[in-house]
């Protein structure tokens, strides 16, 4: 099964949007993830093998 942002999210605690904005450059401005936050997600993405599905990115 593959892990998806919200899966990375509820290992977090954080919301599917803060993990989109850390894993995937900031582009959403709306959502501000401190320094902590960012890095706890990277290494949540981390722990879970997580690769961004390229289909879903075209």
């Amino acid at each position: 099964m593959r892990v998806t942002l919200k899966d990375i999210a509820e290992r977090a605690g954080v919301s599917a949007m803060a993990v989109s904005a850390v894993l995937n450059g900031g582009g959403n401005r709306k959502v501000t993830v401190t320094a902590e936050k960012a890095e706890r997600i990277r290494e949540v993405a981390r722990e879970l093998r997580y690769h961004p599905n390229q289909q879903a990115r075209s």
